[in-house]
């Protein structure tokens, strides 16, 4: 931020300002579609496109070790200054909130604004409504079968667990085009050069219980390199959606579901399947715990060793301050009026859930 009292003045006026504008659009859905998501939005997605899409490696590297250093030089700046602690306090405190204001008025402006768009269900005409355990089962049952189906499609599938191996080269040339599609199936602006970043470490997101995140000021997807295999495509089609102004958790694993599935590659299909079938898993354990047991007793062996697989390779990095950060995160999602926070996630079982209604309706009236 410089030295400069006035440049600091402007950042905390302006992070001020964007966060009360926030809150002002915050009633009115259909201007912030109208003007920011499908107008500026998509502007600012083209010009990040064209600053950095070219880059070999993903800008987050770059980006932390300028905010490392910049940290580590207001700190040594901060000691060095011969003058009452109380007054380097101030000056202190200046600082850090023309930091904060220069970061909300850019998270802001390049991307989270979107969070005040029309949800996905009012988009697609979707009437979402909570679903008991008896159609919890249903639809498990029914995407087991699918799973099972898709299997057998992928080049090389045996009985033991899917690896690296049978992976489509360049992924994000395959997963790109089928979020696109299916964003501009269901109304959305989508055309772009957007990256998806593999993060190393493997594990640097993983022991924080995120398998990826959209970074709003480089504009790049970012992936930790540790996943398994198997939820690669599903994680990649699901920070694309994000890349492309979605920013409901529930409505990312809606279009990456439906995304994967449209995929001609069985691999992808097959992730697509795999990762909303744990959320039906983790929703028909928590409803019927007993029903549960027995499902997974009758589990096909082939399934069994895949979901071993995923689990051994997610307790190779295990989470370093669980609750600490799903507080964090929580939080920070009902901040941007996300009221069902961390649960957002499963809003998938309701979404898929009613667009496949929407979808036999539209069959059933067709055929009359």
């Amino acid at each position: 931020m410089g030295n400069n009292p006035k440049a600091k003045v402007l950042w905390i006026c302006l992070g001020a300002l964007s966060l009360l504008l926030r809150y002002l659009v915050s009633g009115h859905s259909d201007w912030v579609e109208r003007y920011y998501s499908r107008g500026l939005f998509v502007h600012i997605r083209s010009l990040l496109d064209l600053l950095f899409a070219w880059l070999p490696f993903p800008l987050l590297l770059p980006l932390s070790a300028l905010l490392l250093f910049w940290l580590l030089r207001r700190l040594w700046r901060f000691g060095r200054r011969s003058m009452p602690w109380p007054q380097r306090l101030l000056r202190a405190s200046f600082s850090l909130l023309s930091f904060l204001g220069a970061t909300l008025f850019w998270f802001l402006f390049l991307w989270g604004f979107n969070y005040g768009r029309i949800p996905i269900e009012t988009q697609l005409a979707l009437q979402p409504h909570a679903l008991d355990s008896a159609q919890i089962r249903q639809a498990l049952f029914t995407e087991t079968d699918l799973l099972l189906r898709a299997r057998p499609t992928i080049p090389g599938a045996d009985s033991t667990a899917l690896n690296r191996k049978q992976l489509p080269p360049d992924l994000e040339a395959h997963i790109r085009p089928l979020v696109e599609a299916q964003l501009r199936e269901m109304g959305y602006p989508a055309a772009s050069r957007l990256r998806a970043r593999r993060l190393l470490p493997r594990g640097i997101l993983l022991r924080i219980s995120t398998a990826g995140f959209y970074l709003p000021f480089t504009g790049e997807c970012n992936l930790d390199a540790g996943l398994h295999p198997i939820q690669i495509p599903f994680v990649m089609a699901h920070e694309f959606a994000h890349g492309y102004g979605i920013t409901d958790e529930g409505a990312c694993n809606f279009i990456a579901y439906l995304a994967c599935c449209r995929a001609p590659d069985g691999f992808i299909r097959y992730s697509g399947h795999y990762g909303y079938w744990r959320y039906l898993r983790s929703a028909f354990y928590r409803l019927a715990p007993d029903a549960f047991e027995a499902y997974l007793a009758d589990l096909d062996p082939v399934l069994r060793t895949d979901a071993r697989a995923v689990r051994k390779n997610s307790e190779a990095y295990p989470d370093l301050f669980p609750k600490f950060r799903n507080l964090t995160y929580d939080t920070y999602l009902k901040a941007q009026g996300v009221r069902e926070g961390l649960r957002s996630y499963n809003r998938v079982v309701l979404l898929v859930d009613a667009w496949r209604k929407t979808r036999e309706s539209e069959t059933t009236l067709d055929t009359h």
